[in-house]
């Protein structure tokens, strides 16, 4: 196998000139990407010592000086976090609704934890399923109907269907499918494909952070709706920025 010059050593080396490094020869490691291997062919066969290899320089470098590797890696990362953001603090607002859940449709305390226990269940259980669907098909299949199912619920619970059954159907399976396809357990490992590896933990970092972040933020919006008007209200806007993500 012939030897080339790793390009890698660009970032590492910084004392020796570029065109030092890259006419030196090393053995190519295992796992290089091809587009390594093709920088070096052309840095070899290249004629026009001066100008092409300082094009080349320029172009390997400023692949890696930007977070975003291309448009759609930037695009992904944000709807990826305005969806994490908002399943995750939809989820986190429940607990405000309690006493609402039981002088409108007389759920106990028993029956409201034992729905959140459901949807925590669906949850774990479904994960591994819709990531191993998302996985084969594409992220977009499980994302999809889960903010859908996600939706629905909270439509639902708007609409006073609170009690007995309805409670574990919307607020324990609906939930749960609705976090199991569209929480950051799916969208951080879909979402760092699109990096490189030296940037997929921060990618992933930020999406997860933004599952923090709604949170923070949704149990306040929480609260200024119920303010505002009444507790049914805020789910059908949850239901419909849900619908809309």
């Amino acid at each position: 196998v012939q030897t080339c010059a790793l390009p890698i050593l660009i970032k590492k080396l910084t004392k020796m000139s570029l065109s030092t490094i890259l006419d030196s020869t090393y053995t190519i490691p295992q796992g290089m990407k091809l587009e390594d291997n093709e920088l070096v062919k052309r840095w070899s066969d290249c004629s026009e010592q001066s100008m092409n290899k300082e094009l080349m320089i320029d172009a390997y470098l400023s692949r890696d000086l930007y977070f975003f590797p291309n448009k759609t890696a930037f695009y992904a990362l944000i709807a990826a976090c305005f969806v994490v953001c908002t399943t995750m603090g939809v989820r986190q607002t429940f607990g405000l609704y309690s006493n609402n859940f039981e002088a409108s449709g007389g759920t106990s305390n028993t029956e409201f934890g034992l729905a959140i226990a459901m949807h925590a269940i669906f949850w774990g259980i479904f994960t591994p399923i819709f990531g191993r669907i998302s996985d084969r098909l594409g992220g977009y299949v499980v994302i999809v109907p889960a903010l859908i199912f996600y939706s629905i619920s909270m439509l639902l619970m708007g609409n006073n269907f609170i009690s007995g059954m309805w409670l574990q159907i919307n607020l324990g399976l609906l939930v749960g499918l609705g976090l199991a396809g569209a929480a950051g357990t799916i969208l951080t490992p879909m979402i760092s494909k699109h990096f490189p590896n030296e940037n997929r933990s921060k990618a992933a970092g930020i999406v997860t952070a933004c599952g923090g972040l709604g949170m923070f933020i949704f149990p306040i919006l929480a609260n200024i709706f119920k303010n505002i008007s009444t507790w049914q209200m805020s789910f059908i806007i949850f239901s419909i920025i849900l619908f809309f993500m």
